[in-house]
């Protein structure tokens, strides 16, 4: 019983740092080292506890996902293969501990990411109207898809080539991700603030994301936030709208799956679609089947230093297996969060486990 205990709770905290990390995926990718520490591992497991524990252990090997259902079985054979011959132990425990692999399907999750679609067409809503091109305050309940943390409820929408600034107009036949069409988003309206929309996974799998920046009165910087809302999908925490914050304080079960910060300045840079940065995150963490998230592009400084002129944003992304539609672009992909600390930890699991042997 105290065995089971304590196992269960070690998968259980094993599987929240690979949700919040997501590093693994680099290590494998390195070659069959960070496997064999593993497998070695699940060996020790299968011969230490009890047959009936059964837990779930994600990880992730170039773009396959691996989801383990463990039915620790005391096998004499499984615990020879272990010991002896660490490179077939791989194919042992892919075979005889159940582990099922599937190939992830892509799943694109944000509603209106190009910011195309409103209920009326642009220019009738205020402050101008009637001109083309446009900029509109636009209530965000005309606004498919998306939320404001403005106490004013309003999103700020340009059409491309109002007061000079013009739409991203890269060449992509596939996904669309660096054509910005005819309008985009302007985070910093009426006041500073954070778009938002809250999705639900449908399965289980490590998410990509991308998007376009570009600063509108000098350097810009925008932080996205990936809120996980809990096993409730409720959201109980609080959005700290100040000028260099944009971020979330967490209350009740949410928790925070990623947080980045990125900057971009109004200029045209080589590499660049019109002065709008692409960036993109590959695996940045595990999303839970059935769990509700709240993805947020939230304003921290502007480089005109007002509250209200500041960070455009354009073709938000946010799925599973997004790397296709971005791939012979120009893009600054993010690193994965904490990967050399992990990639150091599992080293030395493997050295102790060689060492033993």
């Amino acid at each position: 019983m105290f065995y089971d205990l304590m196992m269960r709770s070690f998968i259980a905290a094993w599987n929240f740092c690979l949700s919040q990390t997501d590093v693994i995926m680099n290590a494998l990718r390195e070659g069959l080292f960070l496997a064999e520490a593993l497998h070695h591992l699940r060996g020790w497991l299968c011969r230490s506890v009890s047959p009936q524990l059964d837990g779930e252990i994600f990880f992730k090997k170039v773009d396959t996902t691996f989801t383990s259902h463990y039915q620790f079985a005391q096998q004499t054979i499984i615990r020879k293969i272990m010991n002896k011959v660490p490179f077939l132990a791989t194919f042992a425990t892919l075979s005889v501990c159940n582990l099922t692999t599937a190939k992830a399907q892509s799943l694109q999750l944000l509603l209106n990411g190009r910011f195309q679609d409103t209920t009326n067409p642009l220019q009738s809503y205020p402050p101008i109207g009637g001109v083309s091109p446009d900029y509109a305050f636009i209530p965000q309940s005309h606004v498919p898809g998306w939320n404001t943390t403005s106490s004013l409820g309003t999103i700020e929408l340009w059409q491309s080539g109002f007061s000079g600034v013009v739409a991203a107009n890269g060449n992509d036949n596939v996904s669309g991700f660096f054509n910005g069409g005819s309008q985009f988003a302007e985070i910093n309206a009426e006041s500073t603030g954070a778009l938002y929309q809250d999705v639900t996974f449908t399965q289980s799998g490590w998410v990509d994301f991308f998007f376009l920046h570009r600063g509108r009165g000098g350097s810009d910087t925008v932080r996205l936030s990936i809120l996980n809302l809990g096993v409730n999908g409720v959201y109980n925490s609080t959005y700290n709208n100040a000028v260099g914050f944009g971020n979330y304080t967490t209350g009740g079960d949410d928790a925070i799956a990623y947080s980045h910060t990125f900057t971009s300045d109004n200029v045209n840079n080589p590499g660049e679609y019109n002065g709008f940065r692409a960036y993109a995150g590959d695996d940045v963490f595990h999303a839970i089947m059935n769990q509700t998230y709240r993805f947020a592009y939230g304003s921290v400084t502007t480089g005109s230093g007002s509250p209200t002129i500041g960070n455009f944003i354009d073709n938000t992304a946010f799925g599973i297996n997004l790397q296709n539609d971005w791939s012979g672009g120009s893009v600054n992909l993010v690193p994965e969060p904490g990967t050399f600390g992990l990639l150091g930890f599992s080293c030395a699991l493997g050295l102790l486990v060689r060492k033993r042997r």
